[in-house]
């Protein structure tokens, strides 16, 4: 889901404390698919609020995303229904472009939800690649006190892009700012291996979108 909310009219210590909330959950989710075996990358909420902002100037966001195995799918559900989870919107009435890559689950006791995505808006080979491609060379990063993993520079980059791609050039927030600072921040090393993974996961006409909505 794309983050959203009233941002400019909270101050760094507000948000910091609202995503200090989805942190702990994702913590909570990260550690019951690791128990459970399940390998998970985390794509969004922390792992691009690290990435791209600072703690005096940080990133609002109301939900944490994760990308699994596809095989691990039916075992992922099982946790997060143990933790307390259900799928916010019945599947069946889900947008086909929003089913085929990412089903959202609520977590009943605080509202935070959990996008568990097997593939990526824009992609068009089948998720088992999306896995084998983006979750190699994995990076730490440390969510809630939960040691995670998340995409290397060139995934992420590729994710930003993509993002945008999926929501267009009347979306704003938080998607159009990822994409503005990642261009300024990622370097060209990075951005040609985001063009590598592009044509490797057969995404590269959406990412070519997704950049040309920049500002810049």
């Amino acid at each position: 889901m794309p983050d959203q909310g009233p941002v400019s009219a909270m101050t760094a210590t507000q948000i910091v404390a609202a995503t200090l909330r989805v942190d702990a959950v994702a913590a909570e989710v990260i550690r019951g698919f690791g128990a459970a075996g399940i390998e998970s990358r985390l794509l969004k909420g922390a792992a691009l609020a690290r990435w791209l902002y600072t703690a005096t100037d940080p990133r609002w966001y109301s939900d944490c995303d994760v990308l699994v195995r596809p095989s691990d799918l039916p075992a992922a559900r099982t946790v997060l229904q143990r933790l307390g989870f259900v799928p916010e919107v019945d599947e069946a009435r889900m947008p086909d472009w929003w089913r085929e890559h990412a089903v959202a689950w609520l977590h009943e006791g605080d509202s935070v939800v959990v996008d568990v995505h097997v593939t990526l808006p824009g992609v068009a080979t089948e998720p088992g690649r999306v896995w084998d491609v983006l979750s190699a060379d994995p990076e730490p990063v440390t969510v809630g006190g939960a040691q995670a993993t998340m995409l290397p520079a060139a995934g992420r980059a590729l994710h930003v892009a993509l993002h945008a791609a999926q929501h267009g050039p009347d979306w704003g927030g938080a998607v159009a700012a990822d994409l503005e600072r990642a261009l300024q921040q990622a370097g060209e090393d990075t951005w040609r291996g985001a063009a590598e993974l592009a044509a490797r996961l057969e995404a590269t006409a959406a990412f070519a979108t997704g950049l040309r909505l920049s500002a810049a």
